[in-house]
């Protein structure tokens, strides 16, 4: 598939192959003692070759021919044989590739900046609904009991907005890598206690069974305490959500492997499962393992997305194991 012409030192064409020649659209035979510099757009037409004037080679450079309009992207070097120097060159015409990418990036700054601008736009209101609502909470001596459940109601919807909204901001800057790790050292044991807490408060009405083995040789580690909170969050939040009245298990062992420690997590849950084609996809912004209309888990596909970003981040990794109707396992691995 890729295009190998051969210029003499004058750069006139001497050889060509079909590749090449339908690539920049002419026949073989038009080609041969044309210069090179009629035919593609170098970038050194006017500062010399720099594979005849310096000696160099060209690997991977991007060009464009007169002719066709197509983009390439051009390798050479310099041969020196028994009749003299020759240029020999490849080139794959990488056009489409091109648009392609153009397009995806244009699409990915788009969408951060929805996503920036929105979360932005929507905190203001959310603090005077999430302060008014606290207000309410504060004096509901007088009330009914139907009153008092309306307010409890309207603090937990608050609160679940804006935990949407915080994620939709984090997924803003992680897409415009503008978050940055910021390590330092803390109390392990601390830390997981009051995770646990949070965590057992939040599954308290679903049914799950929460299991939690934490490897105590351990005391203080140094790494980003807030985001290795948040990649904890959001696998144990994943769990939680998509098992109804099963098991759950919190594993954390630490190990070494060639000077750098490490802290290995693995989230189990025996919930409803992940396809092997979601499984690809489950990592990407607003996905779900149920993304239709009809579906009966809620949340924006944010979760799982923004821990494997921040994982990654850290110089870590999430990897999962799932199989449909039998549960799934996140992996964490990460450097402290």
């Amino acid at each position: 598939p890729y295009g190998v012409v051969m210029f003499d030192e004058d750069r006139n064409i001497v050889q060509i192959n079909q590749s090449a020649a339908d690539m920049l659209g002419f026949e073989k035979r038009q080609l041969i003692g044309r210069n090179c510099t009629e035919v593609m757009n170098c970038y050194e037409r006017h500062l010399g070759c720099p594979v005849l004037d310096g000696g160099r080679s060209l690997d991977q450079v991007r060009t464009s021919c007169f002719e066709c309009g197509k983009t390439l992207l051009r390798s050479a070097v310099k041969n020196k044989g028994a009749d003299g120097v020759v240029i020999v060159e490849s080139f794959g015409d990488i056009t489409e590739l091109e648009k392609a990418t153009i397009a995806k990036t244009l699409a990915l700054q788009t969408k951060s900046n929805f996503l920036s601008n929105i979360s932005h736009e929507l905190r203001t209101p959310m603090h005077g609904i999430i302060g008014f609502a606290e207000l309410l909470s504060l004096d509901t001596a007088g009330l009914n009991e139907h009153a008092q459940s309306n307010i409890k109601e309207l603090k937990q919807s608050a609160s679940r907005l804006w935990k949407l909204l915080e994620k939709l901001f984090q997924a803003a800057s992680l897409e415009e890598n503008n978050l940055q790790v910021h390590a330092a050292r803390f109390d392990f044991v601390v830390f997981m206690d009051d995770f646990e807490k949070e965590i057992r408060l939040i599954n308290s009405s679903t049914g799950n069974e929460l299991i939690f083995n934490i490897d105590s040789s351990v005391s203080h580690i140094t790494a980003d305490e807030l985001k290795l909170y948040q990649v904890l969050m959001g696998l144990l939040e994943n769990a939680i959500k998509y098992t109804e009245k099963g098991r759950i298990e919190l594993n954390i062992q630490f190990e070494s492997q060639a000077g750098v420690n490490y802290l290995n997590a693995s989230v189990r849950d025996n919930g409803i499962g992940i396809t092997p084609q979601r499984q690809r996809e489950i990592f990407d912004l607003f996905e779900q393992e149920d993304g239709s209309d009809t579906r009966t888990y809620q949340g924006a596909g944010l979760g799982l997305a923004i821990a494997k970003q921040l994982a990654l981040l850290m110089g870590g990794d999430i990897t999962l194991q799932s199989e449909p109707g039998k549960g799934s396992v996140f992996n964490l691995s990460l450097p402290v």
